[in-house]
């Protein structure tokens, strides 16, 4: 996660304005908190801690970035993916299972330099970044679902 704020302090380099909101706890926190610090990145991230429900902080993004260098599979990014937001992640073999590289989202090289330039990109050119939002999609119809489960009850 200390990635992400030396991504951040790139897009700062750039002018590019943003508000990273970070979710979890992790052995890093500390760590990070004080590179934020040390960056001058207060006004850029939030650390909002290890969240019972962090469904409110993905589905108000903008985009959704991983910096996880492996992972059995990434279901917070299937969850924001699902939730119509767009993903960015570094490149493990589990990450091709849910990101559609340029289509629903981008699979860099873990450098944060690369990360940096697509988040640039999709901050500047909204035709980029409309495109990828408009490709994600939920996998399943919650409307339907519900009407599904009122059959099976027998509501």
């Amino acid at each position: 996660m200390s990635a992400c704020v030396s991504i951040g302090a790139e897009l700062k380099k750039l002018n590019i304005s943003f508000k990273w909101i970070m979710v979890g706890n992790g052995p890093e926190y500390d760590y990070i908190q004080s590179k934020i610090v040390e960056s001058d990145l207060q006004e850029s991230f939030v650390l909002v801690g290890s969240q019972k429900n962090p469904y409110t902080y993905i589905s108000n993004a903008d985009l959704y970035v991983s910096t996880s260098k492996t992972e059995s599979f990434g279901l917070s990014i299937q969850e924001a993916i699902s939730l119509g937001i767009p993903a960015l992640a570094y490149s493990y073999p589990a990450v091709y299972e849910i990101i559609l590289n340029g289509s629903n989202g981008y699979i860099v090289n873990p450098n944060v330099i690369e990360m940096t330039e697509k988040i640039a990109m999709l901050a500047t050119q909204k035709n980029y970044y409309n495109s990828l939002k408009e490709n994600c999609k939920p996998l399943i119809d919650l409307e339907k679902v519900k009407i599904q489960l009122k059959t099976l009850i027998g509501e």
